[in-house]
């Protein structure tokens, strides 16, 4: 210890017999290497009874190490020896994103790290004498070969991150005068491992390329390691702390016999409570040539049976490269599985069901149940009820016009542009029925867009009804030219109905199980939507998984809330009236207290919805304290979104104890649903609530890159199999073989290839962790950023260069928003950028959805790129989200009492605390279909009036046209044009065509 008061470093004392003495160094001012310089003289001062004094004029001391250093550094010559350092290591590491953080199997998120650390020993003992005769007969050491090792190890355990800087110390005694000189020299040096893109890349190949990295660095390896950050550091940039370190440390245990009976012990590896990195790999070589390992990591972000699982995975790495000698192998072949993950995978995958619920095709199974079921209630929309007989009737009535007059034949595709109704149900069965393949089109969708994909499909039949027809005005003369009919199924089918023929029988049509059902939109990467085909038999398969899991029942009463962009509205409806359960369809899903009262009315049992509309159901039932509007749910599904488990807490209090929560995970690719999971209380103490495991007759893994399982915790992509994935994407061959791919050793057909990120769980069930390209889900729905960036570029080609669409989320209202980056580099003055915009904002409302049109556009000249010439999100500038409500437009206040409450509602829901104009549009504003329903229901509880509809505020979006839609609905309660569907009191007479004469009557009291 330092004694002050006579400057003296150790304070001499006598020792007794059983004594201990104890020298404890700080890093400071010792390293590694000053530890045997002091025990070698300290064992030689001991021998020869006498300290050893050298004079101060023959010894190099570490001060002057230190003035040197300071002299080297600051040497600008080219040809110096610092200089000839940087410019090594700026070539050396060109091209790496210094700022990217190693995806490492991280169990937490830490804002803060203490510093706490702990370690792992990881015994490899029975791989000591091989990796020692290999190391003998290639002219490498053994810190090579743990380099290789450990780049290889991380390679698997990242998914694959080719381009990898592991640290290591390096002794810095770069001349022979310093080899005798106790202090701190040290330097951390980064090591660039760069396995790169070939996949037949093997360790010996890599071992090679390491060999030649050790020898090159360790002229230079005397610059510390904050000067060769500087090197590539931008203003831009925060540059990641190395997170990971390898340590080769020579002698872990030292005994040194002093003679009179006293042994020095050198105490190295001791149990560690401090971690310098998230994780280092140490190495100790014995004296007599054993060799161990220890993983030593941060408790900050790590679990203990983390670590101890990547010991087990490097064993198994060490045993298969130089036990079973697969050295030569390509890198990535070589598995860190452990037998125990592939038992898991295994048996999560035993799903066969071999019984088969629905052996016939979708509408024959309709008819089916239809027969069985003939005088129950099959749909119940606003006061009307229908019957399965009545259903069954009008489905064939329609099939029947189809084919008769309109000569539809098996495989034809068409289209459907319906809001939901009773007229959506007869549309999709009454198709099937002709074995034709339906194709649903949002009514919301802009009517470009919307002839745009009828000319994709080829259909050249459209069904509407009076609700949709004036959305063809515009695009009227486009379908006349190309042939395409457009059929009102209430004008032409319900006021053409003979009922002498109402029992007509449907010519018969031979359709198979492998003919195609339906086809549904997604967004398209290239931008192009693309169109999925589905199996009748593959629905029928996810129907089956349902009701085999009890998910669903026929004893079910089920809300349709989902719109027709989904498949889940088929399951909702075709699903729920092939086990003849009772489908329940609002009139709108925006209002809450509408929903749930009918929720609660009509007993509802089952719903399927998205996280985020399930947090607004429950704030809402909070607000108005109505905490027994969904006790009758017996079965609530989630999908689209991973599930947060404050909501899952939110929902559980408003559900009866006896209901299920299901968390769901599927595309529309997979059949609505590919697993499942049961939530439980337990999965309240989470961060993330899993999607489950496999449903009956679907298999599902979670793959690497080069489509290899991925072991426990690792992360990995997900692809889906079994006889419900779809059948490939309408008219686009290249990208079926993309994701429709085939793995013999894996799995038995094809596998989907999803995007999603996941990893498996001990319990064999699956995390949902993200998506693997740049398509993003918002608000539920998948879009690909692609279809959008094609979309501006073609608003205005000659100006816009290039496009960039990002998801970000506005802190004040926690409400995500798409975000257009736009390379223009001709539109130099403020007036120029703000007619692009406006014109980038006319085009992409003509062509995209309103969930696809991005709320902020931010022009620039270019787009900052990284090294490797791909667009650096990182430097992108955030977006002012308080632009949103100062949009270009003259501002126009509130002139009313009614403007003025219509304003403040918009404020409240938007998070705004500025004045609005009321010329404001609510999407340029940020809005979105979800706030939009939130506003719906504040003008619904604030004011006394008829019921708004919620297309008409999606229509007339400004602050002015809602104030105009409000205040003729307060109008209408103190008339009413048209009487209740309760007072027509109509019998069910000839065979339930209440339906048909309620709708002629309705238009004739119209007009």
């Amino acid at each position: 210890r330092v004694n002050n008061s006579n400057n003296n470093t150790i304070d001499q004392n006598m020792l007794n017999e059983n004594d201990y003495i104890l020298f404890n160094f700080h890093h400071i001012a010792f390293d590694g290497y000053s530890t045997t310089l002091f025990l070698n003289d300290l064992l030689l001062a001991y021998a020869n009874n006498e300290l050893h004094q050298i004079s101060n004029d023959d010894c190099l001391q570490y001060i002057d190490y230190a003035q040197y250093e300071r002299q080297m550094f600051n040497d600008e010559n080219p040809s110096s020896m610092v200089q000839l350092a940087r410019q090594y290591w700026k070539q050396l590491l060109d091209g790496y994103d210094i700022t990217k953080q190693l995806q490492l199997p991280y169990d937490r998120v830490a804002e803060t790290r203490t510093g706490h650390g702990s370690a792992v020993t990881c015994a490899i003992e029975p791989y000591t004498i091989a990796i020692r005769q290999y190391c003998a007969d290639n002219g490498v050491t053994v810190f090579e070969v743990f380099m290789a090792c450990y780049c290889v190890f991380l390679f698997k355990l990242t998914n694959f991150d080719n381009d990898i800087c592991i640290g290591s110390i390096n002794a810095n005694r770069y001349r022979q005068e310093l080899e005798n000189v106790i202090g701190m020299f040290v330097n951390l040096v980064p090591y660039r491992c760069r396995i790169g893109d070939d996949p037949e890349v093997t360790f010996e190949y890599l071992i090679a390329e390491i060999h030649n990295l050790c020898s090159e660095q360790l002229q230079y390896s005397y610059l510390p390691y904050q000067d060769i950050l500087k090197l590539h550091r931008s203003g831009h940039e925060n540059p990641v702390a190395i997170q990971t370190v390898l340590i080769y440390r020579n002698g872990k245990c030292v005994n040194l016999q002093m003679g009179d009976g006293i042994v020095c012990n050198l105490m190295t590896g001791l149990p560690y409570a401090v971690a310098k990195n998230d994780l280092t790999l140490n190495i100790y070589e014995y004296e007599h040539r054993a060799l161990s390992c220890s993983f030593e990591y941060a408790t900050d972000v790590f679990e203990r049976k983390t670590i101890e699982t990547m010991c087990n995975r490097f064993q198994a790495l060490l045993q298969h490269l130089f036990i079973d000698q697969q050295r030569h192998r390509p890198v990535h072949e070589l598995s860190v599985l452990l037998s125990n993950e592939i038992k898991l995978i295994h048996d999560m995958n035993l799903t066969e069901d071999a019984d088969i619920l629905f052996p016939k095709c979708i509408h024959e199974e309709f008819f089916l149940s239809a027969e069985m079921h003939r005088d129950k209630i099959a749909i119940i929309y606003d006061e009307q009820r229908f019957t399965y007989d009545n259903l069954a009737e009008h489905v064939k009535r329609l099939a029947t016009h189809l084919v008769k007059n309109h000569h539809v034949k098996l495989g034809d595709i068409i289209t459907q542009v319906i809001e939901k109704s009773f007229e959506m149900v007869v549309g999709i069965l009454a198709i099937m029925a002709t074995g034709c393949v339906y194709c649903p089109l949002m009514p919301s969708n802009p009517p470009q867009r919307i002839l745009t994909l009828i000319r994709d499909t080829k259909s050249r039949i459209i069904l509407i009804h009076q609700e949709t027809k004036s959305k063809f005005d515009s695009i009227a003369d486009e379908l006349k030219n190309e042939d395409i009919e457009v059929i009102d199924i209430e004008e032409n089918v319900y006021e053409s109905y003979n009922i002498e023929n109402s029992r007509e029988e449907l010519p018969p049509i031979t359709v198979k199980q492998e003919d195609i059902a339906y086809i549904i939109y997604t967004s398209g990467s290239t931008g192009i939507p693309k169109a999925v085909l589905t199996r009748h038999h593959s629905f029928l398969l996810c129907i089956q998984a349902y009701v085999k899991t009890n998910i669903l029942q026929n004893s079910d009463v089920v809300i349709q809330t989902t719109g027709c962009s989904w498949d889940i509205h088929l399951k909702e409806i075709v699903g729920t009236l092939l086990i003849g359960a009772q489908i329940v369809i609002p009139k709108s899903s925006a209002d809450m207290d509408y929903l749930t009262k009918l929720i609660q009315n009509r007993t509802a049992t089952y719903i399927h919805t998205v996280p985020t509309f399930t947090n607004m159901l429950c704030e809402y039932l909070e607000k108005n304290m109505q905490f027994d509007r969904i006790k009758t749910i017996r079965s609530f599904c989630s999908i689209g979104e991973a599930m947060e488990p404050k909501i899952i807490a939110k929902l559980m209090s408003h559900l009866d104890e006896k209901a299920t929560i299901y968390s769901l995970y599927g595309t529309t690719e997979c059949g609505i649903a590919s697993t499942y999971h049961i939530v439980t209380r337990e999965d309240l103490n989470s961060k993330v609530i899993p999607i489950g495991s496999p449903f009956p007759n679907y298999v599902c893994y979670v793959l690497d890159k080069f489509l290899k399982p991925v072991g426990i915790d690792q992360i990995g992509e997900i692809y889906i199999g079994g006889d419900g994935i779809m059948a490939g994407y309408l008219n686009r061959s290249d990208l079926n073989k993309e994701v429709l791919i085939s793995i013999p050793e894996t799995a038995k057909g094809k596998l989907y290839k999803t995007g999603d990120l996941a990893r498996i769980n001990s319990a064999g069930e699956l995390l949902f962790l993200g998506r693997s390209d740049f398509q993003i889900k918002l608000r539920g729905q998948r879009l690909e950023v692609g279809e959008i960036e094609t979309v501006i570029c073609q608003a205005a080609p000659a100006s816009i260069s290039k496009s960039h669409v990002t998801k970000l989320t506005y802190e004040k209202n926690q409400q995500d928003y798409l975000v257009a980056y736009i390379m223009s580099p001709c539109v130099a003055t403020e007036d120029d950028k703000a007619s692009l915009e406006c014109q980038i904002t006319e085009y992409c409302k003509a062509h995209l959805p309103p969930y696809m049109n991005p709320s902020i556009f931010i022009i620039m000249s270019h787009l900052p790129l990284n090294p490797n010439g791909k667009i650096d999100r990182k430097q992108l500038p955030k977006p002012d989200f308080e632009q949103l409500h100062m949009m270009n437009l003259d501002y126009l206040e509130p002139k009313t009492e009614l403007e003025q409450e219509i304003h403040d509602l918009w404020c409240k829901t938007l998070h705004v605390d500025k004045m609005l104009s009321m010329k404001s549009n609510f999407f340029s504003l940020g809005g979105n279909s979800l706030l939009l329903m939130k506003l719906y229901n504040y003008y619904q509880s604030q004011f006394t009036m008829k019921e708004l509809n919620i297309s008409d505020l999606f229509k007339q979006s400004t602050i002015l046209e809602h104030t105009q839609l409000v205040l003729k609905s307060i109008q209408d309660m103190e008339t009413l044009t048209v009487p209740h569907a309760d007072q027509w009191k109509l019998l069910n007479v000839n065979n339930g065509k209440d339906h048909l004469f309620r709708s002629l009557a309705a238009k004739k009291i119209k007009k």
